[in-house]
């Protein structure tokens, strides 16, 4: 890890500009981002790794909003306790992830239907 940086507005464009900024000042080629919601950022910041020239497959995105805040809403010791082990976690993983080949494949329209009961027949039926 290269360094650790908390910016209050990280899921705007400021902090995709924050991000971009200190990626080039610590020279970083992996990105672990742990806020926002990736549902709807992720992809905000796969582009800011592409607009540095950097595979989008080297973030790591640490779902701390769904899978430690909304979960642990009357623990707080415990949200703490849960948010840093994913963190960690995020980081160890980030550190070894490769780039991800990208290919395309022609896709063929067959299905195998198993069972030849009620909704077995109701399948095939609709395929």
């Amino acid at each position: 890890m290269v360094e650790a940086l908390d910016y209050l507005s990280l899921c705007t464009e400021a902090g995709a500009e924050f991000i971009k900024e200190n990626m080039r000042e610590y020279n970083a080629n992996r990105l672990v981002v742990a806020s926002c919601t990736p549902i709807t950022h992720e992809p905000v910041f796969e582009s800011v790794l592409e607009d540095m020239g950097l595979d989008p497959s080297f973030l790591e995105f640490v779902n701390i909003r769904e899978h430690v805040s909304l979960v642990h809403r009357k623990d707080k010791p415990g949200a703490q306790r849960t948010a840093e082990d994913a963190i960690r976690s995020g980081v160890a993983r980030a550190a070894v992830l490769e780039k991800i080949m990208i290919k395309e494949v022609d896709i063929s329209k067959k299905a195998l239907v198993i069972g030849g009961g009620v909704a077995g027949l109701s399948a095939s039926i609709d395929l």
